[in-house]
């Protein structure tokens, strides 16, 4: 099994086999260091069932910037942050709205 670790980790090891080891891609990388976990941002997109395009779009950003924060290329700013919770919260109340009717209608 791989194990991906941060460069962080690589360097402390320091050993061959992990010297060579990709990045961990939860590791946002940023000019302060690992922050903190990319992947959550992209998973609850996916888990509400959004896309790129459209949480890029809700958000008032552009598709590249949206995909580049949630790999970690660049930091999210707060007042997009703050924003992309915001909307999901919200989508999670639509969805779990939708879901009432729908076994109302059973």
């Amino acid at each position: 099994m791989l194990t991906l670790h941060s460069k962080r980790e690589r360097a402390k090891k320091g050993g061959a086999e992990l010297a060579n080891a990709p990045p961990s891609p939860l590791a946002k990388r940023t000019k302060k260091g690992i922050t903190m976990q990319t992947t959550k941002i992209k998973l609850q997109r996916l888990q509400l069932g959004l896309t790129l395009e459209k949480m890029a779009e809700r958000l008032g950003v552009k598709q590249r910037t949206y995909q580049r924060y949630e790999t970690g290329e660049r930091e999210m700013p707060k007042p997009v942050a703050m924003l992309d919770e915001a909307l999901k919260r919200n989508a999670i109340l639509e969805r779990n709205e939708q879901l009432t009717k729908e076994r109302g209608k059973k």
